[in-house]
């Protein structure tokens, strides 16, 4: 299985079998024509079938950006745009005499290793991960993301000009507005209070 690190937790790669995975705490399979129907994997599996299309549709782009968006949170669930945090983060335990509603937080989540694939690991896995990648802000936009993931995954990626065009494009202006600004850097010799 022929796999590349292109993130902090995130790798992408060709078709897997089932025992190669076991690594991982999340497998996307976005391969349309093998979801591995049937087999058992030993590690929590995330469906996304993706058609292999030079020119995708309006609703694969949007399937393809529901998919980045769940392996965003499980990635970074403390880094993404609060939009998402609030639509995956597990609800807050119920209040109870013992337990005063926002006095208790939940329980962390732990990042998450994800491995996303399709039939080659150069199309549509890139794309999930080229937008899982801008809104975990380890990339700033997609066009960043489509060269970072270009260098890494070789001149053979991105055969289609569609799945190319809609990572190049991608930037949630929707989510960007709730990312927290950078700090700036603190000057030399360290913090002042004041």
């Amino acid at each position: 299985m022929n796999l590349t690190a292109v993130g902090k937790c995130l790798s992408v790669g060709a078709d897997p079998s089932p025992d190669a995975v076991g690594d991982f705490d999340l497998v996307v399979l976005v391969s349309a024509e093998h979801q591995h129907a049937g087999e058992k994997f030993p590690t929590n599996v995330l469906r996304c079938p993706l058609p292999d299309d030079d020119q995708p549709s309006t609703e694969t782009i949007q399937r393809a950006q529901r998919c980045a968006e769940r392996v965003a949170y499980a990635l970074c669930p403390f880094s993404v745009p609060f939009e998402l945090w609030k639509k995956f983060s597990p609800p807050p335990p119920p209040a109870s005499a013992s337990n005063p509603p926002l006095l208790k937080t939940p329980e962390p989540v732990e990042p998450q290793r994800v491995l996303v694939t399709c039939e080659e690991g150069m199309n549509r896995s890139l794309l999930v991960a080229g937008m899982a990648l801008v809104l975990t802000g380890e990339q700033r936009t997609g066009k960043d993301a489509r060269e970072y993931l270009q260098q890494l995954r070789g001149p053979e990626s991105f055969r289609s000009p569609g799945y190319r065009r809609a990572l190049d494009r991608f930037y949630p202006d929707e989510y960007a507005r709730f990312r927290s600004p950078p700090l700036p850097a603190p000057p030399r010799g360290g913090m002042i209070l004041g």
